[in-house]
């Protein structure tokens, strides 16, 4: 219940920090702008992968594979659908550079969760 009250929280902040963003052209006046995002998003994909992987009963250890899998996938996901709405273009200079640091945004954020995830359920050996 903790991950999936967290997870929606975090969807709220994002949510408002796209629109805020969008609304005041900060995407295109501030390149870093998207970073935070992204952590964020990794954020929510890490909380909701941990309230699903607790319902399945994993392993901890599995857990947080499925977790960083997760958020790759759904980072992947995400600059796909960036690509085809128009918002982005391989040929312009650095996308692919870009790209690369959303996705391991994506991942750094997830990361911080499956720490959390650890902490709270780590096997006691």
């Amino acid at each position: 219940m903790l991950f999936n009250a967290l997870a929606l929280s975090v969807t709220v902040l994002i949510g408002w920090l796209y629109l805020y963003g969008v609304d005041n052209s900060l995407f295109w006046y501030y390149a870093w702008y998207d970073a935070p995002l992204h952590i964020l998003g990794g954020v929510v994909i890490g909380l909701w992968g941990s309230a699903v992987a607790s319902r399945l009963t994993l392993r901890p250890r599995y857990t947080i594979l499925f977790i960083a899998l997760l958020a790759v996938a759904v980072g992947a996901g995400w600059e796909i659908l960036e690509r085809a709405a128009g918002l982005t273009s391989a040929d312009s200079p650095g996308y692919w550079v870009e790209t690369t640091q959303d996705l391991f945004c994506d991942l750094g954020g997830a990361l911080a969760v499956m720490s959390l995830y650890w902490a709270l359920y780590k096997p006691r050996a």
